[in-house]
Order: C-alpha cells, then sequence, then structure tokens
C-alpha cells in the first residue's frame, strides 16, 4: 500500500517564541502510529507567480512524532500553537540513498534518508542528512534537507484506427519515464538517450521555465516536438485545463512510470533560445570561461557548458535580445519566465562599418564595468 506524506506551512502569531515553518510529515512504513515529521524554514517567494519545484538545500530540524490526523488537517491548533495549511501532499516511496543514480553529498548512507515524492508541487528526491550521525533519527536532532526535483516524460504516438475502430478514431500509445532533473542532465547519459529514441510527441512535466525546457532539450540535441507542462498547475490553473483536454489526460497519473537512474550533479551554465538570439556575439567576447563558441550560423554554441561560474549570470545580462537564460537565477526575465525586449540598458549588437553606433545603440560602458566588477568579485 501507498504511504502519504504531507507539507504544511505552519505559521505563528508575532508574539510566539516559534518562528514560522514548513512541516515536512511522513506517514510510518512499520507499525509507527505517528508521522515522522522535520521542520524546515519556509522556502520564501517559491510559488509567489506560479509553482516552482526547483532544488534546494536547507538546515532543517527532527521534530518530534506527530499525530497522524495531520496528513487532512488544515486550520487552527490547539493551545494557540498557530494555524497548519497544506503546501502539498501525495505518496512517497524510501529509497537507499546509494541505490538512485542522483545521490548529493557523502556517499556514506549513515546518518541518510532518501525519499521518493509523489506530489503536486514537490516530484522528485528528496534528502535528510543527519549533520551528528550520533544523533541519527533522534527528536530535535539538526538536519541537512536536500530537494532534487525530477522530469516526468510521456512519450506519445498517434496511429489512425484500427479496422475495428469507428471512423475517424484515434489511438495514443506512450511510454512514462521518470528522469533526473532536466536541467542537470548530462549531453552523454541515458537520460538523453532515451530522449533522443522517443518517436512522436514528447509531453514533459517539469517546472522549470516553459521556454528555458524546450532550448534545454534542443541544446541537448533532442528533436522531438515537444508539449510542456508544470507538475504543480492547480485545478483552476489555465495550465490544468490545457493538461485536461490534451489526448494524455487520462494517462500520466496511472501508469506506472520508468525511473531512469543516472549519476547527476548540481550544474550552472547558459541556455540559448536561437530564435531570439541576433548573432551579435557580445556573449562569446564577454564570457572570460570559454563556455561559447561560434557555431556555422554564425552564432554562440554552448561548446563547454560547465566551464561556466557557479552562479554567474553576466552573458545573460549582456544579450540585447533576451536570448541567454539561466534557469535557476531568481530574476524572472534571466531565468527564462519573463521575456525581456530589446533594452537600451544593456549592451548593443556591436557596430559595423557601415553602420556606426549611435547614442542608443552604442554600448553601456557603466553596465559593462559593472559586470566586470561583479565577475572579479567571484571567487576563481
Amino acid at each position: 500500500m501507498k504511504k502519504r506524506f504531507v507539507l504544511l506551512n505552519h505559521t505563528v502569531s508575532p508574539d510566539s517564541s516559534r518562528k514560522c515553518h514548513w512541516d515536512l510529515m511522513f506517514e510510518p512504513t512499520g507499525p509507527e502510529e505517528k508521522l515522522a515529521t522535520w521542520s524546515i524554514p519556509p522556502q520564501v517567494g517559491m510559488f509567489d507567480t506560479q509553482p516552482r519545484g526547483l532544488p534546494f538545500t536547507v538546515e532543517g530540524t527532527r521534530l518530534p512524532d506527530h499525530r497522524r490526523l495531520y496528513l487532512d488537517y488544515e486550520g487552527d491548533i490547539s493551545g494557540d500553537r498557530g494555524r497548519v495549511e497544506r503546501i502539498d501532499a501525495g505518496f512517497y516511496e524510501a529509497v537507499k540513498p546509494s541505490d538512485d543514480g542522483a545521490a548529493q553529498g557523502s556517499e556514506n548512507d549513515s546518518g541518510r534518508v532518501r525519499y521518493r515524492l509523489f506530489g503536486q508541487r514537490f516530484f522528485g528526491l528528496i534528502d535528510i542528512t543527519f549533520r551528528d550521525t550520533a544523533s541519527d533519527n533522534s527528536r530535535s536532532a539538526p538536519v541537512i534537507i536536500s530537494y532534487m526535483p525530477a522530469t516526468r516524460v510521456h512519450s506519445l504516438s498517434r496511429t489512425d484506427a484500427e479496422p475495428t475502430g469507428a471512423p475517424g478514431d484515434t489511438r495514443y500509445f506512450h511510454t512514462d519515464l521518470v528522469i533526473p532533473f532536466l536541467y542537470d542532465l548530462p549531453a552523454d547519459g541515458e537520460s538523453v538517450r532515451r530522449l533522443k529514441a522517443i518517436e512522436g510527441e514528447l509531453v514533459l512535466r517539469t517546472d522549470l521555465p516553459a521556454r528555458a525546457a524546450y532550448w534545454i532539450l534542443r541544446q541537448l540535441g533532442v528533436s522531438a516536438a515537444v508539449t510542456l507542462e508544470p507538475h504543480s498547475a492547480s485545478p483552476e490553473s489555465p495550465e490544468h485545463q490545457e493538461r485536461q483536454e490534451h489526448p494524455m489526460s487520462s494517462v500520466p497519473d496511472t501508469v506506472s512510470p520508468v525511473f531512469v537512474k543516472e549519476p547527476v550533479r548540481h550544474r550552472w551554465y547558459p541556455v540559448v533560445d536561437q530564435d531570439a538570439c541576433t548573432g551579435c556575439l557580445e556573449c562569446v567576447n564577454f564570457c572570460m570561461f570559454g563556455v561559447y563558441v561560434i557555431d556555422r550560423r554564425d552564432k554562440p554554441l554552448v561548446e563547454q557548458p560547465d566551464a561556466c561560474r557557479d552562479g554567474c549570470p553576466a552573458c545573460s545580462r549582456v544579450c540585447p535580445g533576451g536570448a541567454i537564460m539561466f534557469p535557476l537565477y531568481d530574476d524572472p526575465v534571466i531565468s527564462g519566465r519573463q521575456r525581456r525586449g530589446i533594452d537600451k540598458n544593456v549592451l548593443s549588437p556591436r557596430a559595423t562599418k557601415s553602420s556606426p553606433p549611435s547614442v542608443e545603440t552604442a554600448p553601456s560602458e557603466h553596465l559593462l564595468d559593472a559586470l566586470l566588477d561583479e565577475v572579479d568579485g567571484m571567487e576563481l
């Protein structure tokens, strides 16, 4: 039988000695009657504009086990202890930290637990590591909690009706995969190999910005037609309504997926929207880490993605067309969640002899200086 988990937002009054936090609770797999519970700081901003199941690592605390009623309860807590509201809920399964290629951190399984979550907002792996292995699973023990979202892929192919079918009938066939976080996939790995082998439409559920996810696939060499859906669309959202009207709407939550176990690690690299790219090559000239080369169309190609400096978005800021994205960056324009038009405050395409720089198109020297200062301040 599937076991349940719930994630609650626990708010307290301003004069309380406790702080507002999230409670992550797991239904026990054994005869225990109460819920294993951890407290983590609220991930402020994660769901401000839309649900964002992106990776995070935070410090938390192992709390005393809670009553089972919290699997379904929302509302005030007795004793003036605040109020809880559900953020997410679903099912989970326990996995060995060394049994799923996406392991993060220490290779020692001692003092560490891992769960695979199947929630509406959280769909992926969560690692809980006790900072002091001597206090393994004890109450009030400090822990490090890391969440790594997975990507669910449905491949959709269509065929005309068989002779027994009604005229004009169409039948759909599919496979269902769960692969590691799309942004972290190596180009030569098993997940990308499987994606490239898919025939027909590829329906991909991820909470990465849709535009960034599309160009990540193209950058990895995946050429199939793509439909992108958020994992976490609420029933009232347009995304959810579109999902219900899609031929795959009756399939994703009922089919047992195949999990692709592949070692991945945290990555940081630019994703280029080739349709928005003007070919100015300012990114190639600005990047000091050798990430880009110029392809046969005289456009930038991300050839050495892992040479990029972790956390550096400078090339995105110098791009006049807003073509360069860093999906994990907080700024919605740089992450690809919002589009940016031509901005006079960023570097322009370089001037040619036939088109000398004008007042409006000349590079912004103060911005260039600021970006150089930012890069110089990084620990290289």
